[in-house]
């Protein structure tokens, strides 16, 4: 929420899935580009509370580099 003194958060959302690299031939250079394609995006939502624990914070930072929950 936003306002004319501040901003209050009252929950964070976070994407994450799980990724994978592609590699794709570009037809402009005929070099290789390498993409990192995101599948299965999943959402978290945590609360301006929990975010702030360290407990949940371990998790998000697994989750955001694993895809994993």
């Amino acid at each position: 929420m936003h306002g004319r003194h501040g901003a209050r958060v009252d929950f964070y959302r976070t994407t994450t899935g799980l990724g994978r690299v592609e590699v794709h031939e570009d037809p402009k250079t005929d070099s290789l580009i390498r993409l990192l394609r995101v599948d299965e995006l999943r959402e978290i939502v945590t609360c301006r509370t929990c975010w702030v624990r360290p407990d949940v914070r371990v998790k998000l930072k697994h989750a955001l580099q694993t895809g994993e929950f």
